[in-house]
């Protein structure tokens, strides 16, 4: 699931971007925004949920590139996809990171290009990996490869499909060094969202098959976390 904001402040506009990665994307959850101002106050509570902005920037409440400058600053790892009428902006968008600038009217060939490349990107700054030593090794974990992690005495057992690394660490500390697809529902467990399939009374299961525990304690914040990720609401 890539997770796209759209912002814009004429409707007709917004509409239209929308069908636009409809017809090219099968696998969108997709935001709709008429002012950079709501735009901010979502992102600033669900940076999770946000992958690729596509940003007008003459909005009637914000320049469009400062307001992606400001999103960029909470999460640096967004893509950004400006567009706009007015074609002399195209020098102005190097001043912050961006995929592509596309002028109004859009061509849909090159939105296609656009929105794909953004995709592209936003997959590999996914694709973090963190650096272990155990002895006389050191392994780098792909942390998209990482299952669950559970804490044993002194030590943590980092699963992955093939393998079990260890690690002497505390669970809490070690979840840090993560990014937030992990979530530690269990005094002695993580677990990576994204390898979820199925949430009973209190587990989770994984892809794997893989049952872990959520703690009665966690319950309600687990749940809460875990629905919140999927773009839901636990009640």
């Amino acid at each position: 699931m890539v997770n796209i904001l759209i912002c814009d402040d004429n409707e007709t506009h917004l509409e239209y971007i929308q069908q636009l990665v409809l017809g090219c994307v099968t696998n969108a959850r997709i935001t709709l925004f008429s002012s950079g101002n709501d735009l901010i106050d979502y992102f600033e509570k669900n940076l999770h949920r946000a992958d690729v902005i596509i940003c007008d920037i003459e909005l009637d409440s914000a320049n469009g590139i400062d307001l992606s400058k400001i999103l960029k600053s909470l999460n640096s790892n967004i893509q950004i996809i400006f567009v706009s009428a007015y074609i002399e902006y195209f020098e102005d968008v190097y001043s912050i990171d961006h995929v592509y600038f596309l002028a109004k009217p859009i061509d849909t060939e090159k939105f296609h290009r656009a929105i794909q490349k953004a995709i592209e990107k936003s997959i590999e700054s996914k694709n973090k990996y963190i650096t272990l030593t155990n002895k006389n090794s050191v392994y780098a974990i792909n942390l998209n490869d990482i299952d669950y992690i559970e804490a044993a005495l002194r030590q943590i057992k980092i699963y992955t499909k093939d393998t079990v690394y260890t690690k002497y660490s505390k669970i809490d500390g070690f979840v840090k060094l993560l990014d937030d697809r992990f979530l530690i529902c269990h005094k002695s467990f993580a677990v990576n969202m994204d390898k979820i399939v199925k949430l009973s009374k209190n587990r989770f299961i994984l892809e794997s098959k893989a049952a872990v525990p959520i703690s009665k304690s966690r319950s309600d914040y687990a749940k809460a976390r875990f629905f919140d990720y999927l773009g839901g609401t636990y009640e």
